[in-house]
């Protein structure tokens, strides 16, 4: 994993990714169908490098959550290289579109494993992300961060303090990096800034393409599966942190084993629609 000491090199990078363009989807067809026949370095490299801002911008959404934002960022670059060799062009779909649940999934899975490292149990897990969120909607309402105290008050009044979250939250948050506050009192300010506004302009395609999988995946779900089904593989693949079987056996009072037999009959189901075979496997 790639260590970035400070804030310019975070700069540069993004600088540096919103130097290469983006791809009409017919020249990602072409070199989609290279790397599936040949798979030519070359042709992985031009896919890979313009999608790199996507990254970024997906990457943003996990921050405070056990991982600095470059580490976050290299590790949906890895899943951004691994969607490459399993993209399938034919279907019709952007490469993004296809790509994003693996740059997701690798995230979400080196933030696993960091839980697990310092071994903080998923309901403390959960906390930590429902503070986060709080913290966001907060900063969207006032323009400014709640301040400790304020946060504090909010969480013992609603939540309690569950063997010491509050501490570990903030500890955490002590050593995070957080693109706001890392792009403020430097030289090269207002050019981050810029560089990231510029990068996120090229998201509403993006955007709008996620949209519509999500829905079509809403609508397979519902379709294909009973309510037990869908809720399952809802925890499993697609929640925000996913469950793992022991939590999911937990939380709908049955076991793991029993967990693990639903999501298989479901997973079995779902690789029968047509509508979402791009995602067949990532559902494994």
């Amino acid at each position: 994993m790639v260590y970035y000491p400070n804030n310019r090199e975070l700069a540069i990078y993004i600088q540096e990714v919103g130097k290469y363009p983006l791809l009409t989807k017919q020249k990602e067809f072409e070199l989609a169908r290279k790397i599936r026949e040949t798979q030519d370095q070359d042709s992985i490299d031009k896919l890979v490098n313009s999608n790199l801002r996507f990254v970024v911008y997906v990457a943003k959404k996990y921050q405070d959550r056990g991982l600095k934002l470059m580490d976050l960022i290299q590790e949906g670059n890895t899943g951004l290289k691994k969607a490459t060799k399993k993209f399938d062009e034919t279907r019709g779909n952007r490469f993004i579109s296809y790509a994003v649940w693996w740059v997701r999934q690798s995230i979400e899975r080196a933030l696993s494993e960091e839980t697990k490292t310092v071994r903080l149990p998923a309901n403390k897990y959960q906390l930590f992300n429902r503070m986060s969120k709080y913290i966001d909607n907060y900063l969207k309402q006032h323009g400014t961060n709640p301040s400790d105290e304020h946060l504090t008050e909010v969480f013992l009044r609603h939540i309690g303090d569950k063997k010491g979250v509050l501490r570990l939250f903030y500890q955490s948050r002590e050593q995070e990096i957080r693109l706001d506050s890392e792009i403020e009192g430097e030289d090269n300010d207002a050019r981050t800034r810029h560089e990231l506004m510029v990068m996120e302009q090229d998201l509403p395609s993006y955007q709008v393409e996620e949209r519509e999988l999500n829905f079509i995946i809403n609508e397979e779900l519902k379709r294909l599966l009973n309510p037990r089904e869908q809720r399952v593989i809802y925890s499993y693949f697609f929640s925000d942190p996913s469950l793992n079987l022991q939590e999911i056996g937990d939380e709908f009072g049955i076991t793991r084993e029993r967990a693990r037999q639903i999501k298989n009959e479901a997973l079995g189901k779902l690789r029968k629609s047509k509508r979402i075979a791009s995602l067949s496997d990532i559902l494994s």
